[in-house]
């Protein structure tokens, strides 16, 4: 992830850290999660953990436990077992969601050049997105920075 300047809406999302009364959770581009629930309920669509806010003692330890043995069960391991499992936790509850604009998983080439969203989360195939443009940009806008 990179943040490339101060999102638009930080005092509310930085709020929910401090006093957690609702979680907070990124918005994925595309569903992501299993399509056969672990919780009574419709789990929220396209959870993205990059940025997660939870109040653990809040957590149903034992509830997460069976959710994790049931997906291994059912699907065996796979690389969004952690968003399945997070989804699980927030079926039913409202949530502070982080999305565009100022907030992109898997940014294009595009956005990379353009720099709209304040942060990008860059997973799979947008690492082309990080190292072309993202990371370039970050280093070059580093405090202490040679300009060229």
């Amino acid at each position: 992830m990179l943040l490339h300047r101060r999102p638009r809406q930080p005092v509310a999302h930085l709020r929910t850290f401090s006093r957690p009364h609702q979680p907070l959770r990124g918005k994925h581009r595309t569903r992501t999660i299993s399509q056969q629930p672990l919780a009574p309920g419709e789990p929220p669509e396209r959870v993205n953990v990059g940025v997660c806010g939870l109040q653990s003692d809040a957590i149903d330890w034992n509830r997460l436990e069976y959710g994790c043995r049931e997906m291994l069960e059912r699907e065996g391991t796979h690389y969004f077992q952690e968003q399945a499992l997070t989804a699980m936790l927030l079926t039913g509850q409202e949530c502070r969601r982080l999305g565009p604009p100022d907030y992109v998983v898997l940014p294009s080439l595009t956005e990379g050049r353009n720099l709209a969203a304040a942060l990008h989360h860059y997973v799979s195939s947008s690492k082309r997105s990080y190292f072309q443009h993202g990371l370039r940009r970050a280093l070059a806008d580093a405090p202490g920075a040679r300009q060229a």
